[in-house]
């Protein structure tokens, strides 16, 4: 969703080489450059390492502010949970990493996890944070003077920062830190020294807050000396009865050295000056709660502490087991063994999120318990070990519109509503940019089922041709037009030009890519649907915006790997750059980014692509587990919203903060709450209905506070718990208050949607279907009905599953949606169907597709077709898939047949049946 920000842009005129322009085909064009504009807006990546980290570059990930921030400091906090980290620039001090594991803070409105330093809400004092620095010498200010941090490299869930000596290259820290990591990886060249370092304020084993330092936990290390030679030690950290423990594991020989300085500062360096190569060492955060249970921890991450890791990975997948659709994410990392000369287990030890320990069954629990955790804002992280885990999520189905026997009073409200909607001004926009052009786009679109479902035929070429105009001037840059598309080569990404002067809400900086042009690529969905031309002509500008922000080829020359979505966490992050402050990186509408993967889907239904629906259904089951478990926190163990935290969802998802507002619009108070929730419902379409998977919860949310945005709350009540009349009388005797409709819907649509379910009942899950465009509803009387949309050219046999049981099926029409109440038993023979008659070989309209369908048909029947004149053009014994044969409309020659009529006698065990059908070319 849109939000509105004041930036500082640095644009530098030069860089060291730029990514490759992409081109559509077909007929879609792209400008090469931005407008001038436009360019000085797009902030240059400015440190990192060109050997291993090259254009396109990575954007809306956990580490984007090394590579740029506003502040042109080192970095923004990075939550990389457990754990956050920062890479400090303090003037006068020493460059390296802070290290901190921050406790969670609630309030009436927000909720913090160590960002709100400086703020009215802080979450803590950050007084547990270690920092490690590096130095040239064992002194207390000789530390290496490195300009800035570096992204030396980076893979799926960690990336390496590196520090380098602004006058010495061959003085430098490297650091390997990554999401659900419990240890972070250092290495140094060997001519630096490096430091741990305390908070000036603290001091060492006095009362207050204080640290401790151990060899072991019975073995407590003095004051300001030479500490000792070992190759670990323990540091414990108390404030406010809270401990907190950290290990520390270094080479066999290295000398820990406590130096005091001037500042009061606690400097324990590293002497590895034994050590021969590069020096190394790693830092764990131990979940330990109690000095005892630390010496326990501290000794089993020993076993571990040396496996640096190397590489992280995520592969995934879609898989229809018959009965069932899931998605499958594994998860792998890849270690480099630092030591030989004591034992180490295999692996590392990471951390699960909530949403992926409900869903993984092959994680190795750490030390055989799965007790231990680390609580974050998250909740509560279970800790495990190994090399590699999985989470398998099952899918619900995603339908693109409905099409149904619509009630006769809901057709003449439909009807009178279409005549005023189909007149709107596609290019009325509130502001000219690519968010609002479309959401226009995508209200248009959702007409077009409408019309067809009223067999309004002329207002659907109307809505078609309207349509299909708009999206070729936004596809097809000629150089003259306002709106266009723009390829940036700096970051590698497309940028839709509307009006340059206006807020585009930080689209230069890729904030919220796939929240505006999933509206495009929807709409693009339904209008191929219904125009084969446009889908032909202009199909690689969508795949091109598809790439944009939810690309699957690495080492891709144009774009960067799936810059919207985070694999580990499971959720989009809309926010570009690494954040606007320490707050770190956002999502607003969670439902925004599910209509863009909606949109993904619906792509791949129009075009039949399967690497498009496995895309579009892989990230929408994902995303909806975040969703669920931290937006709308269903579930009894409330990972996110407990304690004094006033509401039952959130506005607005921080990497590092949660809020129920939003940064829009901030003083609307008469529509707040409606606002601050409905932008997680938005634009509630009919491939949107996970928000009503939980009733229960769905009602809740429902009910806790007043009315903004009538049609989308409206469609949204209309799909759970029976509530489908209440919200047609709610919209219907509201149509003309107030906000009455978001600038993305209309009257026709809202009445439209509500009344399928008026006559078919609330949503189901719990059903499954061999393919994916299903749905599952039920009548107040318990009638259960079946919807399916069959996106292909012939006929297709749907199945339905409750759980394993198989319930029977319905054959649907090509490019048909069809409900209905009763299954099809596969035991039971079905009456002999042909169609379409007229066939139009090559016509995109319900008479195309491969060929004549003979639905009902048996295997071994034999088929006889003659000509008018009596002449046999066809003899075949055919093997019927699923009851179903496709005649090409060729004789047994292999030759087309000439247009005209034609008579059809199927032989099935002696039964014959005789029709007439018809071929126009």
């Amino acid at each position: 969703m849109k939000k509105t920000l004041i930036f500082v842009f640095l644009f530098l005129a030069s860089y060291s080489f730029s990514a490759t322009v992409p081109s559509p085909g077909g007929s879609g064009k792209i400008s090469p450059i931005l407008p001038s504009k436009i360019q000085v807006k797009v902030p240059t990546p400015a440190y990192y390492n060109p050997s291993n980290i090259k254009s396109p570059f990575p954007t809306n990930k956990f580490f984007n502010s090394v590579l740029y921030n506003l502040y042109n400091s080192y970095s923004l906090k990075m939550y990389m949970y457990p754990q956050v980290f920062e890479c400090n620039a303090q003037t006068d001090q020493s460059r390296g990493l802070l290290i901190a594991y921050p406790e969670t803070k609630y309030y009436e409105n927000i909720i913090n996890y160590g960002s709100g330093e400086g703020s009215s809400t802080p979450a803590d004092s950050y007084a547990n944070k270690i920092k490690v620095s590096a130095y040239k010498s064992i002194a207390a200010n000789d530390y290496i003077n490195c300009e800035s941090a570096k992204l030396d490299d980076c893979s799926d869930f960690s990336a390496t920062i590196k520090w380098e000596d602004a006058s010495d290259s061959s003085k430098w820290m490297k650091a390997t830190i990554g999401q659900g990591f419990v240890f972070s990886y250092f290495e140094t060249s060997n001519n630096v020294f490096p430091a741990l370092e305390v908070p000036y304020n603290w001091t060492h084993g006095a009362s207050g807050n204080y640290y401790h330092l151990y060899i072991d936990t019975s073995t407590e290390v003095g004051n300001y000396s030479t500490l000792c030679e070992s190759d670990r030690v323990l540091i414990r950290f108390y404030c406010g009865e809270k401990n907190t423990f950290y290990g520390v594991f270094a080479p066999k020989g290295t000398k820990f050295c406590q130096v005091s300085t001037s500042d009061n500062r606690h400097r324990i360096f590293l002497d590895m000056s034994n050590v021969s190569g590069n020096r190394y060492f790693s830092i764990a955060l131990l979940p330990a709660q109690s000095l005892d249970q630390a010496g326990k921890d501290f000794k089993e991450f020993y076993k571990y502490a040396y496996n640096f890791v190397s590489k992280t990975n995520v592969k995934w997948s879609v898989k229809n087991n018959l009965n069932s659709i899931f998605t499958t994410t594994e998860f792998n990392i890849a270690t480099t063994r630092k030591r030989n000369d004591i034992p180490q287990n295999d692996g590392t030890i990471f951390c699960l999120f909530p949403h992926q320990s409900k869903n993984c069954s092959d994680a190795k629990k750490y030390n055989g318990s799965s007790s231990k955790f680390l609580n974050t804002l998250r909740g509560d992280l279970k800790i495990c070990c190994g090399s590699s885990f999985s989470t398998k999520v099952k899918f619900n189905g995603i339908v693109p519109f409905f099409n149904y026997d619509i009630s006769s009073q809901a057709k003449t409200v439909i009807a009178d509503s279409l005549n005023t909607d189909k007149n709107i001004n596609i290019n009325n926009v509130s502001q000219e940019n690519t968010y609002y052009y479309g959401k226009n786009l995508a209200k248009v679109a959702n007409l077009i089922p409408v019309s067809d479902n009223l067999k309004s035929n002329k207002i659907k070429r109307e809505l078609i041709a309207k349509l299909k105009k708009e999206l070729i001037t936004w596809f097809k840059y000629t150089g003259q037009q306002k709106k266009y598309f723009a390829y940036d080569s700096v970051w590698g990404g497309l940028m839709g030009i509307g009006d340059p002067n206006v807020d585009s809400f930080g689209t230069e900086r890729y904030n919220d890519h796939n929240f505006h042009y999933g509206y495009y690529i929807y709409a693009s969905a339904i209008l191929s649907m219904y125009d084969e031309d446009f889908k032909n002509n202009y199909g690689g500008m969508v795949e091109l915006l598809i790439k944009d922000f939810a690309n699957t080829t690495k080492n891709d020359p144009s774009f960067p790997y799936m810059r919207s979505f985070d694999f580990y966490e499971s959720h989009t992050w809309a926010n570009g750059m690494g954040g606007a402050d320490n707050r770190g990186i956002d999502i607003e509408s969670s439902s925004e980014a599910m209509n863009a993967w909606a949109a993904i889907y619906m792509w791949g239904l129009a075009t039949q692509k399967q690497e498009y629906i496995d895309l579009g259904i892989y990230l929408y089951a994902n995303e909806y587990e975040a969703i669920k478990n931290y937006f709308f926190d269903i579930g009894d163990e409330k990972n996110i919203l407990k304690n004094a935290y006033n509401h039952i969802s959130l506005g607005i998802l921080f990497a590092g903060s949660a809020s129920y507002d939003e940064l829009w619009w901030k003083d609307w108070v008469k529509y707040g709450a409606r606002q601050y929730q409905g932008i997680q419902l938005l634009p509630m379409t009919a491939s949107m209905l996970y928000v009503g998977y939980d009733s229960s919860y769905a009602q809740s949310f429902y009910n806790e506070d007043n009315f903004a945005w009538n049609d989308i709350w409206t469609r949204f009540l209309s799909i759970f718990n029976d509530n489908a009349q209440t919200a047609w009388t709610t919209f219907y005797n509201n149509h003309d208050g107030e906000n009455y409709i978001d600038d993305g819907g209309t009257a026709s649509y809202t009445y439209h949607f509500i009344d399928f379910f008026r006559q078919n009942g609330s949503l189901q899950t719990g059903y499954s279907s061999n393919i994916p465009s299903y749905l599952v509803t039920k009548k107040s009387d318990g009638t259960i009905v079946y919807s399916a949309y069959n996106y292909t050219d012939s006929v297709k046999k749907v199945d339905f599953y409750k759980g394993s049981e198989y319930l029977g099926y319905i054959n649907v029409y090509a490019k048909t949606f069809m409900t209905t109440e009763k299954l099809l038993n596969g035991n039971k023979e079905t009456k002999l169907s042909v169609f379409p008659v007229p066939y139009k070989p090559g016509n995109s309209s319900k008479y195309g597709g491969e060929g004549i369908n003979f639905l009902g048909i048996q295997n071994g029947a034999n088929i006889k077709i003659f000509n008018i004149a009596g002449e046999k053009v066809f003899d075949k014994t055919v093997s019927a898939d699923n009851g179903v044969f496709v005649w090409n409309a060729k004789n047994n020659s292999g030759n087309n047949v000439a247009s005209g009529i034609y008579i059809y006698i199927v032989d099935s065990n002696g039964k014959k049946t005789k029709g007439k059908l018809a071929i126009e070319r």
